[in-house]
């Protein structure tokens, strides 16, 4: 599962004897964790990059063979672009004030201006 700041590993466990699994990113071992545990999140990864993780598990006669690769990133922010609806009486002449909008909807509705 991919958040914006996190990866959610889920593997199943085999019934073989395991005392545990290594979670790894590349050559590069991630996380060992104990062998009731199904599930790892990682946080804190780099969003404009792939980063691709596997699944070993391990007991006191070695490791298993690595699970199935999988990947995630690269991730874009994602963007709001705030839109504005300006509304104004059809027998006036409406002039809207220009204000700063925090959020991503702004509906500014504008007063009538005497002419």
């Amino acid at each position: 599962v991919l958040g914006l700041d996190s990866v959610q590993l889920t593997w199943n466990a085999p019934v073989n004897d395991r005392d545990g699994f290594y979670i790894y990113e590349g050559e590069n071992t991630v996380a060992a964790v104990n062998a009731n545990t199904t599930q790892w999140t990682i946080t804190g990864w780099d969003r404009s990059v792939q980063h691709c993780y596997e699944v070993v598990a391990f007991n006191g006669a070695g490791q298993s063979a690595p699970s199935n690769s999988v990947c995630a990133g690269p991730v874009e922010t994602p963007t709001v672009q705030p839109t504005a609806t300006i509304q104004a009486s059809p027998t006036s002449t409406a002039v809207p004030a220009t204000q700063a909008v925090a959020g991503p909807t702004a509906t500014p509705t504008a007063s009538p201006t005497p002419v």
